[in-house]
């Protein structure tokens, strides 16, 4: 692709393990309301519109194989709205991150005739969770590998609201986002509710790898100034 001063802009892959409203979809439709369901194709694009020397493609990839990749140094790109303390890196030092772009809040999610007094992780021992595999919940994550937390572990957070709605389980976890997305694009979703202590609060940013270098030193300054923007805001307020 060429750039607006006629030079070929380089290629950079962006990743993204999430699949679910209002992050990223493979579903889009030319009626979709995109500034609910795609939050990471639309940064990318101010990504994009702010600087011509790297054109940004946004591409999902499951957690495992990322994982895979990741270990075997063969991940080429960067990955997005992932956060340092789920790649166990919280001093910042095994990649290299942008400022962040979002804070984000995941919570409890159940039925409204559970009762469940939840205000931190260890009030969910003995319960049963449905959480997608590979993905790392703070504060659960360390309860279910001592056995305290059952889990059922799925692929999507549809299939996580799915368990709860038919009571397979006691709860799930989610970002307040994808809760509400569910809730407004489907009527029967509404009895799901969020317990009132949030689960979570955390920022999201773009994770560069060593090969990535060159592009993290000239994208970095500008995923902060889109983060900043009025543009990106506005999506966020939406």
């Amino acid at each position: 692709m060429l750039s607006a001063s006629g030079w070929a802009a380089e290629p950079l892959t962006i990743y993204t393990y999430h699949d679910k409203p209002p992050y990223f979809s493979h579903a889009v439709t030319p009626n979709q309301d995109k500034a609910g369901k795609q939050l990471y194709r639309l940064f990318i694009e101010l990504i994009n519109q702010q600087q011509d020397s790297w054109h940004l493609e946004l591409k999902h990839l499951p957690r495992k194989r990322l994982d895979l990749k990741l270990k075997s140094n063969q991940l080429h790109g960067a990955v997005i709205g992932v956060n340092p303390t789920w790649f166990g890196d919280k001093d910042k030092q095994r990649y290299l991150w942008s400022p962040e772009f979002m804070h984000d809040t995941d919570v409890v999610v159940v039925t409204h005739e559970s009762v469940i007094p939840y205000q931190q992780p260890r009030d969910l021992v003995g319960k049963t969770l449905a959480l997608q595999r590979g993905f790392y919940y703070w504060g659960v994550t360390e309860l279910v590998k001592s056995g305290d937390i059952h889990v059922l572990e799925t692929t999507s957070d549809i299939q996580n609201v799915r368990l709860v709605m038919f009571g397979r389980v006691d709860a799930t976890i989610m970002s307040s986002l994808t809760l509400i997305s569910f809730q407004n694009a489907d009527a029967s979703n509404r009895k799901l509710v969020a317990l009132p202590q949030p689960h979570d609060r955390f920022t999201r940013h773009i994770m560069f790898n060593q090969h990535s270098t060159h592009a993290f030193a000239q994208l970095a300054p500008v995923i902060e100034a889109v983060s900043k923007s009025a543009d990106w805001q506005e999506q966020l307020t939406r």
